[in-house]
């Protein structure tokens, strides 16, 4: 009994040591493209750096500044650390009551601009509600959600890019691209379908000469429009 008092009392110390000398005093950012706001390094400031969940607190600070794409913590024993933060570019530009909400790829609102930012457009068929324009939320229209996966399906296969989305009622997308014709397609097929669609249908469209205005491809077989 003696044996096993003596054992706890000492792993007590033991934690109570590791929690007093390993408490976080200084923070610094290195190799970071985007500006780190001091109230992201207090953030880190007490954090004991054998007990403290990191990636969890990373987690929080990424939802509350969505221009923060991911934070590296490298530990410098024993009462500092080293952040490497990476910016989150935006993705996308909907067009919404004379501004242009800028969000990230993963459809967290970033910023309200004047301008595009030379991004991809989006314009919806009705008015955004004013909580989907606050910085970091999230936008909840599953068709714009849709048309950021589309946008991200095709830079992965490396096919040409819409210039503009255009989404004039629900399930249908219009696809603008630098020149004609614009392609149509419904979000009941899937991303990587209608993202093989347009880019196929793109190459025969140029290989033929094939003159249109519209290619509808919501359906079996395209419908080419004059």
């Amino acid at each position: 009994m003696k044996l096993l008092r003596s054992s706890i009392v000492t792993i007590g110390l033991i934690g109570c040591t590791i929690g007093t000398i390993f408490i976080v005093f200084r923070v610094r950012s290195v190799t970071s493209d985007v500006p780190v706001s001091k109230n992201v390094l207090h953030t880190f400031i007490n954090t004991n750096l054998v007990f403290t969940n990191y990636t969890q607190k990373i987690t929080n600070i990424t939802k509350k500044y969505p221009e923060i794409a991911s934070i590296s913590v490298e530990k410098k024993y024993p009462s500092g650390m080293t952040l490497t933060v990476k910016k989150s570019l935006g993705t996308l530009a909907i067009y919404d009551r004379e501004k242009y909400i800028i969000i990230s790829k993963s459809g967290i609102v970033m910023r309200l601009s004047d301008n595009s930012e030379n991004l991809q457009t989006l314009t919806y068929f009705r008015e955004l509600p004013d909580f989907s324009r606050k910085k970091g939320s999230s936008i909840p229209f599953d068709d714009i959600r849709y048309a950021l996966r589309l946008q991200a399906e095709c830079a992965r296969k490396k096919y040409a890019q819409a210039r503009s989305i255009v989404i004039p009622s629900p399930t249908l997308l219009e696809l603008h691209f630098a020149q004609k014709p614009l392609y149509t397609i419904s979000t009941q097929k899937s991303v990587a379908k209608n993202a093989f669609l347009v880019h196929n249908m793109q190459q025969v469209v140029q290989e033929k000469n094939i003159q249109a205005t519209v290619v509808d491809l919501r359906y079996g077989l395209p419908v080419i429009k004059q």
